[in-house]
């Protein structure tokens, strides 16, 4: 079963709430072709990052509308101008 996962650069995958780092872009490929084929901690084991990161610190809100900031609509709140 594939693991949903993003690439956000050549060499950071986001799993779930972890940021994974690789030293190149061929181990953050190997690293997105294990996870369709198996679970995230399979992987880790597999090919090790270099680094591994909370996507979201603590005290912060996740997910829909996480990180939105809601404000007056442009042009103002009257909108018979």
């Amino acid at each position: 079963m594939e693991t949903p996962s993003k690439r956000l650069s050549d060499t950071q995958v986001q799993v779930a709430s972890k940021i994974y780092g690789f030293r190149s872009p061929q181990e953050a490929d190997r690293f997105v072709q294990c996870l369709r084929d198996g679970d995230a901690s399979r992987c880790v084991a597999d090919v090790p990052p270099e680094t591994a990161t909370d996507a979201y610190p603590p005290g912060t809100r996740t997910g829909s509308g996480a990180g939105m900031t809601i404000g007056p609509l442009p042009g103002g709140l009257d909108s018979d101008e």
